[in-house]
């Protein structure tokens, strides 16, 4: 198994079968996936109508998911969130189902070297983004940057954030000048 790239009929869809030995997640939707390492996690979503908080890991190299139970800060029951990796850390933002506090940044920080997890307090009265679900997050420049999402009770956002890596975190709101 692989990924070697390619481009038009070398490229195909193929099914990977995990060892049937291990147990592995149950069915879901609106969770993450995140790749560090050779490993890939899966966190939270939804089965039907019931939201999950598990929290898995896939050896692509043993062909065998694990079920992780991280100390620390674990992140509540979380769909349509999304995750990126920085160094030996995955960082997810929002997919908190329901209301979040005003003064909360949803924000996890899982370190994998020491499977913990830990919640990310900003400091009061600082300019940050709330609560959202159904955004997108990719890394840039040292930065998660997120974009729009669906905020409880005020609809649809267009809002750009920056969350800068570092020995102190910066948390930047990058107006958008939107025409038409």
């Amino acid at each position: 198994m692989g990924w070697e790239g390619g481009s038009g009929s070398s490229m195909m869809w193929s099914s990977v079968a995990s060892s049937s030995e291990s147990e592995c997640p149950s069915a879901r939707s609106k969770h993450s996936a995140t790749l560090l390492g050779g490993d890939i996690y899966l966190l939270g979503g939804r089965n039907g109508n019931l939201p999950l908080k598990d929290f898995w890991r896939y050896s692509l190299s043993e062909n065998k998911w694990e079920q992780l139970h991280p100390s620390g800060d674990n992140p509540p029951c979380l769909q349509e969130h999304t995750a990126v990796v920085h160094k030996d850390c995955i960082y997810v933002f929002g997919g908190e189902v329901g209301f979040s506090a005003e003064n909360e940044i949803p924000l996890w920080i899982y370190n994998v070297k020491n499977n913990q997890w830990r919640k990310f307090c900003s400091q009061r009265g600082a300019n940050v983004p709330r609560g959202r679900r159904g955004h997108s997050a990719l890394l840039y420049r040292g930065a998660m940057l997120i974009y729009g999402g669906y905020r409880d009770l005020k609809g649809s956002s267009n809002e750009l954030w920056a969350f800068h890596f570092g020995k102190i975190y910066i948390i930047q709101y990058i107006h958008l000048d939107l025409v038409g």
